[in-house]
């Protein structure tokens, strides 16, 4: 939430002092005013998408599945080509294996944003 401080002194003299004071003064009620009113309608409307469903789920849900596509093939493939690099002394095997863990998870992505907007356009 934005909290807006405005040192106001030409209004506690019960003046406006020039124009520019004057349109600084009707801008900061219009915003005030206008921040009272989307609080109105927020809990009059709770709950704006139609079905039932809040409006951050998808996103957080789209974040979640995006974030795990990153996460678990880079960490599998690094502890696995450690293994494989150790077992057979090559380090060719280690960077082999993490570069296979980069594709699996621009796979992993790419069909998930392909997946989100399918259903977005529905």
């Amino acid at each position: 939430m934005a909290f807006i401080f405005v040192m106001d002194p030409v209004r506690s003299r019960g003046r406006v002092s020039n124009k520019r004071d004057n349109i600084i003064l009707k801008d900061r009620d219009l915003l005030l005013n206008g921040m009272e009113e989307n609080k109105e309608n927020l809990a009059k409307n709770d709950n704006p998408r139609p079905g039932g469903a809040s409006w951050w789920k998808p996103i957080a849900l789209f974040y979640a599945k995006t974030t795990s596509w990153i996460i678990i093939p880079l960490i599998l493939a690094f502890w696995g080509g450690q293994y494989v690099g150790k077992s057979f002394g090559s380090q060719s095997l280690f960077f082999v294996c993490v570069v296979f863990g980069f594709l699996i998870t621009c796979f992993g992505i790419y069909r998930e944003i392909k997946n989100y907007k399918k259903n977005l356009d529905k």
